[in-house]
């Protein structure tokens, strides 16, 4: 159920189904459907689709795309959407992430826990990525991988 819930977010993010649709298309109620995929997942149904499109958003920017070519072939509707959650998302403005972090100071540490190494680099305006690995090297890399002006 929370597979086939997932596959119907991801469709059409921008006007991803309510909870109350979501649920009656599944064939369950709203309270179970949240309740079993917050378990599951680890988030709502609501953030879970607007995770996932952020990261479509991120994919078409790494790709090459223009900044709003990008923010529609991830499926937000207007750009209001796109910036409303990019300080929370992206910790920084859609054109800074699309210029690789250019000018933003990009701070990160990378500490151990119970998963592994766990890297998390923010700039001033908020957190720009949170990543697991086995690796601190590895972790590293895939950050300025991401963060091409990251000295």
């Amino acid at each position: 159920m929370v597979e086939r819930a997932c596959r119907l977010l991801e469709q059409d993010s921008d006007s991803a189904p309510g909870l109350e649709e979501l649920a009656k298309t599944l064939g369950s109620s709203p309270y179970h459907l949240q309740r079993t995929f917050k378990k599951i997942m680890g988030v709502s149904p609501r953030q879970y689709a607007e995770a996932w499109r952020m990261d479509q958003f991120k994919k078409r920017i790494k790709e090459g795309a223009d900044v709003t070519t990008a923010m529609y072939d991830a499926g937000y509707g207007s750009s209001s959407r796109l910036y409303e959650k990019s300080t929370a998302q992206l910790g920084m403005t859609p054109g800074a992430y699309g210029r690789g972090g250019a000018s933003m100071a990009i701070n990160y540490a990378i500490v151990n826990c119970a998963l592994g190494k766990l890297l998390v680099a923010g700039t001033e305006r908020g957190l720009c990525s949170v990543t697991l690995g086995d690796d601190e090297t590895v972790l590293e890399e895939k950050l300025r991988s991401e963060f091409q002006e990251l000295s």
